[in-house]
């Protein structure tokens, strides 16, 4: 498999992906880096013949899925300040700017991103600001307009589409717009607006942003399956690839090589015990064109089976929970299914054991040590069509494995404890046991660095 870019690179390569495997210290790199960097700023200002420097001290940009870990990451580095940006005048964005303007450290989630204006990205890059982003951004998503709202923006001749960058540009005519429509202007002065055929409006993170920051990195795992990569290949953002690895006793930004995680895979394997009861599995057999246990699959089960599938599965589900955690599973059982599958596998006793299906950047459930992804996982239908009208092919497998192998790792796997674990539908088993024995699924992972270097 390889991938080329559809477009000539625009922007300056000051973008790293940090791809290494759960617990292997990607967080604890950029705490290090950060204090640091700090502590060496704060060296030269008092040992500089003057007491001072010219160059600014470092400000840093955290943010993580959820605020609980840009929390843990702020405690981590006292001497940096961080702030999470409040709202102001019930605008989270006017908080952001505040802080901004007082040039300070922020600590915040993935969702700060999704309204920032021009004003915002300018005041980034006038304060040289560092972006460490935990996991990988939302970076293409439908922009939630109805057909009829999109005609009308067309019709009036408030938007049109721009030829070179397929951005939608918002009419210079109706520079001083204010109506129902001012979200939909705002997001068009920065770009972030794009049109999928004639009835779908795209929102894709302002290609311009990542450009503001002095340097950005993005630390998760098996990236070339991402939606992100996807972005960055069909906008042709050059970016480096690393991986993390201690020299010296110090965390440190290394070149990916094949079978650099063997050992960590050869551990997870030790530690993980995948169901292999036939029985119990069968239910997750394809049959014809049937994929079990994904979103179509539940839909036409709830529809034209009345559920019978989804019983299914959540009998073999209780029973295998019954068998790995008797009366613990009030506390050692976690379980995953896309949203629309949950309503049909509520109840009996492990709704409340239930999690996201794509939960990352959280150390909450390292505790628990019997698990069941009742999910057969795929891409978005809507961005996967969307990119690959941009000349970007998503890898749906990889996509999905790293979705279940970062589940996996939420659980008291990253602590070195044995788990158990349910995994009834048969492709998404079949990807696990492939990557716990290092196949050739993973070497995609270093599609990035191939494409990365051939720019």
């Amino acid at each position: 498999m390889t991938f080329t870019p559809t477009l000539t690179p625009t922007l300056t390569p000051t973008l790293t992906i940090v791809d290494a495997m759960m617990g292997t210290g990607k967080s604890s790199w950029a705490i290090e880096m950060m204090n640091r960097r700090h502590h060496d700023y704060v060296d030269a200002v008092l040992d500089g013949p003057t007491g001072l420097v010219e160059a600014p001290a470092p400000r840093y940009i955290y943010i993580a899925p959820l605020l609980d870990e840009a929390a843990r990451i702020a405690l981590a580095c006292p001497a940096l300040s961080f702030v999470e940006p409040k709202a102001i005048d019930g605008r989270k964005l006017t908080g952001l700017k505040a802080a901004l303007r007082d040039g300070r450290c922020i600590a915040s989630t993935h969702v700060l991103f999704q309204n920032v204006d021009t004003e915002a990205m300018a005041l980034i890059k006038s304060r040289g600001y560092t972006l460490i982003v935990d996991e990988e951004l939302s970076c293409v998503e439908k922009f939630d307009l109805t057909p009829d709202d999109i005609a009308t923006l067309f019709r009036e001749k408030l938007i049109e589409v721009a030829a070179v960058n397929r951005r939608l540009r918002w009419s210079p005519a109706k520079t001083y717009y204010e109506g129902r429509f001012s979200d939909v202007k705002g997001l068009c002065d920065t770009g972030a607006l794009t049109m999928h055929g004639d009835t779908a409006m795209m929102w894709e993170l302002p290609l311009d942003l990542l450009p503001m920051f002095a340097r950005s990195y993005v630390c998760t795992y098996l990236f070339a399956g991402s939606l992100m990569s996807g972005y960055l290949r069909a906008n042709g953002v050059a970016h480096d690839v690393k991986t993390v690895k201690r020299i010296d006793g110090v965390l440190r930004l290394v070149p990916l090589h094949e079978g650099h995680e063997a050992a960590l895979r050869t551990r997870a394997k030790k530690l993980l015990k995948v169901e292999g009861d036939t029985r119990r599995n069968a239910i997750g057999h394809k049959t014809g064109r049937r994929d079990p246990l994904s979103i179509s699959w539940f839909r036409e089960d709830r529809a034209k089976y009345n559920g019978a599938g989804a019983d299914d599965i959540q009998k073999h589900a209780r029973a295998f929970f019954r068998e790995h955690a008797g009366d613990r599973m009030s506390y050692a059982v976690m379980w995953t299914a896309v949203k629309e599958a949950r309503a049909a596998l509520r109840g009996k006793g492990f709704l409340k054991q239930w999690t996201a299906w794509n939960l990352r950047g959280t150390n909450a459930y390292q505790e628990k040590t019997v698990l069941a992804y009742l999910s057969n996982t795929y891409p978005p239908a809507l961005v996967v069509s969307y990119l690959e009208a941009c000349g970007v092919t998503i890898d749906r497998d990889l996509y999905a494995l790293s979705g279940l192998v970062q589940w996996i790792f939420r659980s008291a796997i990253r602590t070195g404890k044995p788990v158990s674990l349910y995994v009834p539908s048969e492709r998404m088993r079949r990807l696990l046991l492939d990557w716990l024995d290092g196949k050739d699924l993973l070497k995609t992972a270093q599609v990035e660095a191939t494409w990365a270097t051939a720019l």
